[in-house]
């Protein structure tokens, strides 16, 4: 699959800003935005994109970013 990212976006493949997000009242999610999309990195993960970070899933599938950018500059970088 392709994303079409806007030339004038501000979430360029350059600038890949983390953030939590949840629709309705599901739980609350790491999450990466791309142009106008988000991608859900708890189901990146379940796709197995991560497997070489060893990322836990308990990591992505919370309300803060806390322990996710404790993984270190290293890790969020790969990802």
């Amino acid at each position: 699959m392709r994303i079409s990212i806007d030339k004038d976006s501000d979430f360029s493949i350059h600038n890949l800003p983390f953030g939590i997000y949840s629709i309705n009242d599901s739980p609350k999610r790491v999450a990466v935005a791309i142009g106008e999309f988000i991608l859900d990195l708890v189901e990146l993960q379940k796709l197995g994109i991560f497997d070489a970070l060893n990322i836990p899933l308990k990591v992505l599938e919370v309300d803060v970013l806390n322990d996710f950018i404790g993984l270190g500059k290293t890790t969020t970088n790969k990802v």
